[in-house]
């Protein structure tokens, strides 16, 4: 099954900077909560599904991807930022990419 994700601008939640058309980024991932898209050393997550279906689900959520920012984890990546759609609503996060997580 294929998802559509409305080809909405994107800006982060921390300084409101617009993501130039995500989309056209490389595609490195994806999964049941969305897709990844590379820029440079950082990675966007683009959420598929619509608020009420995630919390039904148990999605990440705008409240969880804040939780995650704030823990002091060294043990898994998390969320340095949230991505929002240009109507306000959370669309997806930001986080560091790693070419290879197996090393140190």
């Amino acid at each position: 099954m294929g998802y559509y994700i409305p080809r909405k601008k994107l800006f982060t939640g921390n300084n409101f900077k617009e993501i130039p058309d995500v989309f056209s980024l490389e595609r490195v991932g994806a999964g049941h909560d969305g897709f990844v898209y590379r820029d440079g050393d950082v990675v966007y997550k683009v959420l598929k599904h619509g608020i009420d279906e995630r919390k039904e689900k148990g999605l990440m959520s705008f409240d969880k991807a804040r939780y995650l920012q704030e823990l002091d984890v060294k043990r898994f990546i998390k969320p340095s930022d949230v991505l929002i759609d240009e109507d306000g609503c959370y669309a997806g996060y930001v986080m560091p990419f790693y070419e290879d997580l197996t090393k140190d």
